[in-house]
């Protein structure tokens, strides 16, 4: 790979190892660097928070609901009616990365177009979700 900037430059990347290298033309001089590079795809950052969809959806009897927090976290997990009534609430601490609830119909003893709400101390999601009954 050619860099361009203030003189030529020329990176190589070896593969297996993640090694490479950079070269850098100075003059007559020829400079070496290493560039460690690591591999952080499957580390959680501060930045990961996500809410799935309920499945299914609609539902009769029960629902799952997955979601993914980047460190461990009290959620609050409510349901609200399209008047915005309380239906169901439940307060629980998950651990950092995946994880789920799953929703009985029965403990809402509702049906119809419903609102779902996870929340955190720095997050919020709210999707809907439709109960049969």
């Amino acid at each position: 790979v050619l860099l361009s900037g203030e003189g030529n430059a020329t990176a190589q990347l070896l593969d297996g190892s993640l090694r490479s290298e950079v070269y850098e033309l100075k003059g007559n001089d020829i400079n070496v660097r290493n560039i460690n590079l690591i591999d952080n795809t499957n580390q959680l950052s501060e930045f990961e928070f996500s809410v799935n969809q309920n499945v299914p959806n609609p539902f009769k009897d029960e629902s799952v609901i997955e979601f993914m927090l980047p460190s461990d976290s009290e959620v609050i997990f409510s349901v609200t009616d399209q008047n915005g009534r309380l239906v169901y609430t439940n307060t629980k601490i998950y651990s950092a990365g995946n994880n789920q609830i799953v929703i009985q119909a029965d403990d809402m003893n509702v049906s119809g177009v419903m609102y779902y709400q996870l929340s955190t101390d720095k997050y919020t999601s709210t999707k809907r979700m439709i109960v049969i009954r």
